[in-house]
């Protein structure tokens, strides 16, 4: 199992009981003007997690024809050289660093 698999469940397992445990309030409180509350997070979270692409009703010969080159490196949390494959495995471990940052970002830490 990739290492990045059994970090995810701990992050998840980890940070379930603290934000069970959040109040409405604290949920809603911001640090500052213009930060986001552990609400705006959590919902970044699931946003960034979940994909809202139409892409999956556009032919494969439409999909070419409008992006003939992919910009995978400049969709991760932490960019990818375009010169370096952007695999799955890049991706997920990327996004439970991009989750961990923004657990640890409300105070929810893990380690």
């Amino acid at each position: 199992m990739p290492e990045y698999v059994a970090e995810l469940l701990e992050a998840i397992h980890g940070a379930t009981p603290s934000l069970r445990e959040m109040s409405e309030e604290r949920s809603r409180l911001r640090p500052g003007p213009g930060k986001w509350c552990p609400r705006d997070v959590i919902g970044h979270l699931i946003d960034s997690a979940s994909t809202r692409d139409s892409w999956t009703f556009v032919s494969i010969d439409e999909r070419l024809r409008l992006r003939p080159r992919h910009n995978l490196d400049e969709l991760a949390w932490k960019p990818l050289p375009r010169d370096q494959p952007a695999t799955l495995d890049y991706f997920m471990s990327d996004y439970v660093a991009h989750l961990k940052h923004h657990l640890a970002q409300i105070g929810i830490g893990l380690d």
